[in-house]
């Protein structure tokens, strides 16, 4: 729940492999079936989605904080409404 997800994407996956052939290794070592195990791995899946679902939750409340100030104008030229800079320079920063 503490590693960012946006900023520490890799490292969240390596934690998340980590368990899973931890797993795996309990399977091999002990002989287990993974028919065994499938509680133990569908309730991983259910954390894993609570932490997913809390941080979506607190990514959009701090998005405002993580994207840049896009300072754009709108100017009327040529009997049309442009923006400056333009559209494909401001999607540029996202």
């Amino acid at each position: 729940m503490n590693i960012s997800l946006v900023k520490n994407k890799s490292k969240w996956k390596d934690i998340i492999q980590n368990i899973r052939s931890q797993i795996v290794n309990v399977e091999t070592h002990y002989n287990i079936s993974p028919k065994n195990t499938s509680t133990w791995k569908t309730h991983l899946d259910y954390q894993l989605y609570k932490v997913l679902e809390h941080h979506y939750r607190m990514g959009l409340e701090s998005f405002h904080d993580d994207i840049p100030e896009i300072n754009v104008d709108m100017i009327y030229k040529q009997s049309k409404i442009q923006f400056k800079p333009s559209f494909e320079e401001i999607t540029e920063y996202l």
